[in-house]
């Protein structure tokens, strides 16, 4: 049992009188009738994110006596934080990914010729920014391996995406 579960009727009632449109201090007032330590208090559970109470009808958040960062519930700012967090460290380190093992079409030994018939292809067509689009047509014009179009390039990549499967190119 942790210092914060024995201060949780506290913050339960703290939060009911808050609830109730009670101002703050006159609620910490109440009830923390006697303390002289109230401010010192009330700002300790404000560090350990034990305050603002929220919904005052779910448990209150206690730390772990071993653990000082286990949390048994969170609130909605809380867990908006920690969601921006998780998505940076993914961003990190798919960035740290791409950057070790880079897909590049200039690694294909030959360029692969896929199997087309006229009834075999499909025209799609899909929005990019114009300088997206100019600047690569003017890498894949000078590159041997998108067959010098964008077209060529696209396939490429998609045939990376899907894993390089034998079954479509020519023989």
């Amino acid at each position: 049992m942790s210092k914060y579960s024995r201060s949780q009727d506290k913050r339960n009632n703290l939060g009911k009188l808050l609830k109730q449109g009670i101002p703050e201090n006159e609620a910490i007032n109440q009830v923390m009738k006697g303390d002289s330590n109230a401010a010192r208090t009330v700002k300790t559970w404000r560090e350990q994110g034990l305050y603002p109470f929220g919904d005052i009808d779910a448990p209150a958040r206690t730390l772990d006596s071993d653990m000082n960062d286990t949390v048994d519930t969170v609130n909605d700012t809380q867990k908006q934080q920690l969601e921006q967090v998780i998505r940076d460290i993914v961003r990190q380190c798919l960035a740290a990914e791409r950057q070790s093992n880079p897909v590049s079409v200039q690694s294909l030994a030959i360029r692969p010729r896929f199997k087309r018939s006229m009834d075999s292809t499909l025209p799609k067509t899909f929005r990019c920014s114009k300088e997206l689009w100019s600047r690569a047509e003017l890498k894949a014009r000078e590159d041997p391996a998108t067959g010098g179009n964008l077209n060529g390039l696209i396939e490429i990549l998609l045939f990376q995406y899907i894993e390089s499967p034998p079954d479509l190119l020519k023989e």
